[in-house]
């Protein structure tokens, strides 16, 4: 089992049909597993929200540049020509979970790939 050693810590199944997940701060929480496989009872975990920790430590912030100031397939500006916009500078944001990360990711790609085109100035 490749995953057993980093994932067993955190999560126990008993007789298929209970998950138990257990957090760094070692607190247990225990998940009935309804239709008996472990990771439906995971997917189906809900965890309240109970605050931040502020802007200081915000990992997505939303604002920036509209989209509709950029073509969106060469990411090049509308309005500044020779401009290749991408990631944090664009006005995106998604749900925690690598979906920002994958905005910037692909679009500094394709910036980055068009900008490098010869005579390419948007």
């Amino acid at each position: 089992d490749v995953l057993g050693s980093t994932v067993a810590p955190a999560v126990r199944v008993a007789g298929g049909t209970v998950v138990t997940i257990r957090p760094s701060n070692g607190e247990g929480v225990t998940v009935p597993a309804v239709s008996g496989k472990p990771a439906d009872a995971v997917k189906a975990l809900r965890l309240p929200v109970e605050g931040t920790l502020g802007f200081a430590k915000a990992e997505v912030t939303r604002g920036g540049i509209p989209l509709d100031e950029v073509d969106p397939r060469t990411m090049a500006s509308r309005l500044v020509p020779g401009l290749f916009i991408c990631g944090e500078l664009l006005d995106v944001d998604g749900p925690i979970g690598g979906y920002n990360f994958q905005a910037a990711f692909a679009t500094g790609r394709l910036a980055g790939l068009q900008a490098s085109l010869p005579g390419e100035t948007g």
